[in-house]
């Protein structure tokens, strides 16, 4: 599906993280079409990556929240943590949630809105599912972010 747009996804994390993205990449058809810095990332390079991408596509992570203090456009997916608490009000901050589960946002009510760190889920965060690549580029569509 991302073949069918003129874009270079530019894939970053730790190499703690390169089991789950190499999971998530066997979905990609043409992985020549990207660029996978797992594990090759300072917080200096992710600075001058986002900077010069035309936006940034992350969940609610520290990803997300430098995007947004560099004022890029930024689509954060919200699947367990609430939007309401996390996100930030900027006119390139947009997010996505879908709330398909009673349980979700996932956010501690004591004291709170405090994210629920560590996670603990009796139901295998099923939330984490909650949003697909269809979501994902028929909002991009809507923002005019891509066509």
């Amino acid at each position: 599906m991302i073949n069918d747009f003129l874009l270079t996804p530019v894939v970053v994390g730790t190499e703690q993280d390169r089991k789950i993205i190499d999971n998530i990449l066997l979905n990609v058809k043409d992985k020549k079409s990207l660029v996978n810095l797992v594990g090759k990332t300072s917080i200096s390079d992710l600075i001058i990556i986002i900077k010069k991408a035309s936006f940034v596509v992350a969940n609610d992570n520290g990803i997300h929240h430098l995007s947004n203090f560099l004022n890029k456009k930024t689509l954060t997916l919200f699947n367990f943590s609430s939007y309401k608490v996390f996100n930030w009000n900027n006119k390139n901050s947009n997010f996505i949630f879908n709330p398909i589960f009673d349980c979700m946002p996932c956010v501690g009510q004591e004291n709170g809105p405090f994210d629920n760190y560590p996670f603990k889920c009796p139901w295998k965060e099923r939330c984490k599912y909650s949003i697909d690549e269809k979501v994902i580029i028929k909002k991009l569509e809507k923002l005019k972010w891509i066509q």
